[in-house]
């Protein structure tokens, strides 16, 4: 007697692949979601730890600003030309998201742009040290600092550029020098020169307090409430004296941070591989603001004691 031997049919084959792509479809959009994200929550926890550290560090030291009473600048806030990156063509030109001009009630702070050059902000602190005997880095004594972005590579001779933003201090010896008035030459000179004068305005590489910071700013109000700095996108310059028309009394922090996944796109566009054109969309201004995100932070200046 003959066995009789049976195989699939080809419709039932079909249905079984059909079957395996379902699945495979399935399980690899769900891959894809899971990854998508981790990737998120994994750059978001990492821009938050570092706006926390960047807004602690200027906590600390706008508390322990020196204000002075005389005609020397003890605080400077200065913000470039905006840039032609926040400009949308498709409106017209305008600027998005503009400064708005002051206002009641006050617009919030997140929708504000102060540019891809940022502001930069320097004043007179005490900086908290240990008061070692000889060691000049940690007196605690008044010295100048300064915050500010630059645009450079990640490591010397890297083709690889980021946005970082830098915290410049001046040593209090040398800031005793060079005198307390942000506007003397010494504070803007070109070069750095070991934590010298001139390192406000080019700080070392090892002044970074945090990467893909793509935009920073402050908005500086007085006892009223009233906003000194900006009034509006015209208003590029802060200085305070005891000439000014108000002495500030609180300052707000601003701080855009791309994630890790946007900092790569930027890169891209800003520097294209050889024989690579990007498109235009996604522009510069899409990209940053998709995968950035604004911290901000209110500190008060305690000019008397309580």
């Amino acid at each position: 007697m003959k066995s009789k031997k049976s195989g699939f049919t080809i419709i039932e084959l079909l249905v079984a692949v059909g079957v395996t792509a379902l699945l495979v479809s399935l399980m690899l959009g769900i891959v894809v979601n899971i990854t998508g994200g981790w990737n998120r929550s994994s750059g978001s926890l990492e821009s938050g730890n570092q706006a926390r550290v960047v807004l602690d560090q200027l906590t600390s030291d706008l508390q322990a600003s020196i204000i002075r009473n005389d005609s020397n600048v003890w605080m400077a806030a200065a913000r470039n030309s905006r840039s032609s990156q926040w400009v949308d063509p498709a409106n017209g030109g305008a600027v998005v998201p503009n400064i708005p001009t002051a206002t009641t009630p006050m617009p919030p702070l997140e929708s504000y742009a102060f540019g891809p050059s940022g502001v930069w902000f320097q004043f007179f602190s005490t900086v908290p040290g240990s008061n070692e005997a000889g060691d000049l880095t940690t007196l605690s004594a008044p010295r100048a600092v300064a915050y500010q972005i630059i645009r450079m590579p990640v490591v010397n001779g890297s083709s690889e550029i980021r946005y970082q933003l830098f915290r410049s201090e001046v040593l209090p010896n040398l800031t005793f020098t060079a005198g307390y008035d942000l506007t003397a030459a010494a504070y803007t000179g070109g070069d750095a020169d070991n934590n010298g004068p001139g390192s406000l305005r080019t700080p070392s590489r090892d002044n970074i307090i945090a990467n893909n910071v793509v935009d920073f700013g402050v908005r500086i109000l007085d006892a009223t409430g009233a906003i000194i700095f900006p009034r509006n996108s015209a208003d590029n310059l802060y200085l305070a004296t005891s000439g000014a028309p108000a002495m500030p009394d609180a300052v707000e922090i601003f701080v855009r941070i791309l994630s890790g996944e946007g900092a790569q796109l930027l890169a891209v566009r800003e520097n294209p591989p050889a024989g690579y054109t990007p498109p235009a969309e996604p522009s510069w201004a899409d990209i940053v603001q998709a995968h950035s995100r604004v911290y901000t932070r209110r500190v008060d200046l305690k000019s008397k004691g309580l």
